[in-house]
């Protein structure tokens, strides 16, 4: 009924009576709380050019976001992850901040918090470093306190326990508790995690017979979507150094780098080792579509190392990226349709193979 049509007694139309103004004022704050509104449908595609390693472009489209809506949670998380990318932790941890001021309750957005703090504690001075890292503490505390089931948060927990001298938090027990929760979510990243507590507690053969309780899957039988290739047996696996190992670095008693893989800041629980020169092979045989992962070489290495990441389908080379060094890292996205063998290979950036500690962080395939 609108104002031109009168009801049979003739009289006027009942006027609307205005909400009151505290009413309206909740609306304004609600509307003002993210500072507006953002299309989940653009969110989605700028998040799909971060994850294709397309970062420029996701960068124009985060800061595009953000101009209209700056204190959404998910806009400013994607760009703290970007700064944290370009090794800005310091501007990483300013967005992961208001992510978390916008949506408090968010296990992740502490998680990578942390991670800032920490990357941002290794450029401190030894003052500042003291601060940082207890603050990364108390944000991966924070994530684990929030989601118990954040395999990823626990395992920076776990690091960083392991890690850390007791006067800033750390400890071994502290580091075994973790590692034991670990192992109820995931045994085989529990297993590495257990590994590397060893490692470091100069006890080789307990960590060697901690990583031999772990048995491949073989590729021809997984039913799944998706499958990590560090997860399978692969047809040929060579290195230049030390011997290959799937989710860990390769040690002994005389080279122990770490054992867990972090590669441009970011700690991975699946990865293939494979310092140069270094070649993995596994027969797809035509019933996988793409393959996924991130490159690089793992944090603590010589500047002096590089490595060059190559992906072979039946042969012919599906991808080829530059020559990276120690802090940086690359995103491959590679259609595999119909390949049967895929080879996995790495070589030094300049004629030798000293310190070339190259990781495929994450290879997985999909269907």
């Amino acid at each position: 009924m609108n104002e031109r049509q009168q009801p049979c007694d003739a009289r006027p139309p009942r006027r609307l009576r205005p909400f009151p103004r505290w009413v309206g004022a909740i609306i304004v704050l609600l509307s003002a709380s993210f500072g507006g509104t953002v299309d989940p449908a653009a969110i989605n595609s700028a998040r799909a050019l971060y994850e294709k390693g397309r970062f420029g472009e996701a960068q124009s489209a985060f800061e595009k976001l953000f101009a209209s809506a700056p204190k959404d949670p998910e806009v400013n998380f994607h760009l703290g992850e970007l700064a944290l990318h370009r090794n800005e932790p310091e501007k990483a941890v300013a967005f992961f901040a208001s992510a978390i001021a916008a949506a408090p309750n968010v296990s992740r957005f502490h998680h990578r918090l942390g991670d800032a703090y920490g990357r941002s504690a290794q450029k401190a001075s030894v003052f500042s470093a003291f601060g940082l890292a207890r603050k990364c503490l108390a944000s991966y505390r924070r994530a684990v306190e929030l989601d118990p089931a954040n395999i990823d948060a626990r395992y920076s927990l776990f690091v960083f326990y392991r890690n850390a001298p007791g006067i800033i938090g750390g400890g071994s027990d502290k580091a075994a508790t973790e590692a034991d929760a670990i192992k109820k979510l995931d045994p085989d990243r529990g297993r590495v995690a257990w590994a590397a507590l060893y490692v470091s507690q100069e006890q080789y053969d307990h960590a060697l017979a901690t990583l031999a309780e772990f048995r491949p899957l073989d590729l021809a039988t997984v039913q799944g979507d998706s499958v990590y290739l560090s997860d399978v047996a692969w047809t040929d696996g060579k290195v230049g150094w030390g011997q290959p190992a799937r989710n860990h670095t390769w040690f002994d008693e005389k080279s122990h780098p770490g054992v867990v893989l972090i590669v441009h800041g970011r700690l991975y629980g699946k990865g293939l080792y494979a310092h140069s020169p270094s070649r993995y092979a596994f027969a797809l045989d035509g019933k996988w579509k793409v393959f996924t992962a991130t490159v690089g070489l793992r944090d603590g290495a010589h500047p002096q190392g590089s490595a060059i990441f190559t992906v072979r389908g039946d042969g012919r080379e599906l991808f080829r990226s530059a020559m990276l060094r120690v802090d940086a890292s690359k995103t491959v996205n590679v259609d595999v349709a119909g390949v049967k063998e895929l080879e996995l290979l790495t070589e030094g950036g300049e004629g030798h193979n000293h310190n070339s500690w190259a990781i495929w962080a994450e290879p997985r395939l999909r269907r």
